[in-house]
């Protein structure tokens, strides 16, 4: 009886089963792990949602402002840049003086 107990051990041993089957043939079991694995990838889910994403409303007014207000920024940008010099100048001579010492007038 211990035998056939044995016997019966060794036959339901899944696990040194699927050991000594990899170590015998490799490259057996990669090609069946590759096509299972294609296989599974190929199956469709049925959980799949359809999504829907709205594009934005252009029925308002704001990239017309938007844009009306960006050609301003742009113009005045550069009325100063091109006035910079000039502005400096009336500046320095309104609050610093014209160049003068305070001390000596009319020289």
């Amino acid at each position: 009886m211990a035998t056939y107990v044995s016997a019966l051990r060794n036959d339901l041993d899944f696990g040194a089963k699927l050991k000594r089957g990899v170590r015998d043939n490799p490259w057996g079991w990669y090609a069946g792990a590759g096509i299972v694995g294609l296989l599974l990838s190929r199956i469709p889910s049925k959980r799949r949602k359809k999504v829907v994403i709205k594009g934005p409303q252009m029925h308002s007014d704001v990239p017309k402002e938007a844009g009306k207000a960006a050609i301003l920024v742009t113009v005045l940008k550069f009325a100063l840049d091109f006035a910079k010099p000039t502005l400096m100048r009336w500046l320095r001579d309104r609050y610093l003086g014209s160049g003068r010492s305070p001390r000596t007038p009319g020289v």
